[in-house]
């Protein structure tokens, strides 16, 4: 099975995983099924099942006991308020605009970082997304939007194109009041880990095909969630 298929797989038991979280079948503080009845329930492999667990432990639904498993932290995740839903609804024309623009360039950016970026500049992506994430770790909100932009931003310069960087430039211009607004919410700042990991490992192994890929399913959730509304259970 190649990363690929590994990848789409775990996202179906992430969501699988998520629907069961919701049922009366658990409750918080409930030690979740063994690895072992994952899979067989799932049908599919040991380190599927891990990688899911440890989306759903990043995202804030699992916690990891050493030595004891991983139980359940919450059902669902924090909803947001109605001032981001009532922002998202007057900026909806703008934001698809921009995020399919994004998809547009973006993937085109990865592709030319691996084809003539250094792996020094591809390096300073990664520590742009360790930044992140220890930015999260420590709760520090206010830095996260200037984070995420500025491992997007790493991604572009690391293309060596001109054109792609002042095109960037406008976009994150155009794209910098939902990150400020967006980013102010831990659960939805959490669900940009894991493909921010993704997107690294594959500039990192010089793959081309897996971080355009991976680049196209992260903007996409950020489409789905810009335009439909960040899924995090709100109404």
């Amino acid at each position: 099975m190649d990363n690929r298929e590994r990848i789409s797989q775990t996202d179906a038991v992430v969501g699988e995983l998520k629907h069961y979280f919701l049922s009366d079948a658990i409750r918080v503080g409930d030690k979740l099924p063994t690895e072992k009845m994952l899979c067989e329930t799932y049908s599919v492999g040991r380190s599927t099942v891990r990688e899911a667990i440890r989306t759903l432990q990043v995202m804030g639904y699992v916690e990891i006991r050493p030595g004891r498993g991983a139980f359940l932290a919450a059902k669902h995740l924090t909803r947001v308020d109605a001032t981001l839903t009532a922002w998202i609804a007057e900026h909806k024309p703008s934001l698809e605009e921009t995020v399919r623009v994004r998809q547009a360039l973006e993937t085109l950016a990865v592709r030319f970082a691996i084809e003539n970026g250094t792996d020094a500049e591809l390096a300073r992506v990664d520590l742009c997304r360790l930044a992140f994430e220890d930015s999260l770790v420590k709760k520090n909100y206010a830095a996260l939007a200037s984070l995420d932009e500025a491992f997007h931003r790493a991604i572009v310069t690391a293309s060596h194109s001109e054109l792609l960087e002042t095109l960037n430039s406008v976009v994150i211009i155009a794209f910098r009041e939902w990150r400020d607004r967006s980013f102010r919410y831990e659960d939805y700042a959490a669900q940009a880990v894991v493909p921010h990991q993704r997107i690294a490992t594959a500039l990192l192994a010089r793959d081309v095909e897996l971080a355009e890929l991976q680049m196209r399913r992260h903007l996409e959730q950020v489409r789905s969630d810009a335009i439909e509304g960040i899924g995090l259970d709100f109404k």
